[in-house]
């Protein structure tokens, strides 16, 4: 077998491999509920991410980040709680802003000027996570499980 065709075979060996790992995660996404539960990683599109901490918050952190790379000339309209459909603001250019009573700080997504508030319960970041998905329109899967 020459060179070209070893390639060849690799590459439809990692297309298999990446294949069965997307099966895989729809088949484990099968929990209602994101409470009590650990964020191992999660797809964009497809697209593997890792979660090497499995916080929620850090989940939510990565997945703004990367929205704002793919959607940077649309990605300030998250600042209108409209637009995901959720009901106070989870999105704000003040960097001063509290979101809740606790005394939290935001993160800010990249250099975008653009804070999100990552304190609240899982279920609330799910939400959140997909409601981003279906402004942006893609496919977003979340890999999750209870420890």
């Amino acid at each position: 077998m020459d060179r070209p065709e070893q390639l060849r075979d690799l590459y439809v060996k990692i297309e298999e491999a990446q294949t069965q790992v997307v099966m895989l995660m729809k088949e484990e996404i099968n929990l209602v509920s994101a409470k009590d539960t650990r964020l191992r990683g999660f797809m964009i599109d497809n697209r593997p991410f890792p979660n090497s901490t499995e916080a929620w918050a850090d989940g939510l952190r990565a997945i703004c980040e990367i929205l704002s790379i793919i959607y940077s000339d649309q990605f300030d309209k998250v600042l209108d709680p409209d637009n995901l459909k959720l009901n106070r603001y989870w999105f704000s250019k003040d960097p001063d802003i509290q979101f809740t009573a606790q005394d939290k700080s935001p993160y800010e997504i990249r250099n975008t000027g653009i804070f999100v508030d990552t304190y609240g319960d899982s279920d609330r970041k799910k939400q959140i996570i997909e409601r981003l998905g279906e402004f942006f329109e893609c496919q977003i899967y979340l890999d999750y499980y209870k420890p």
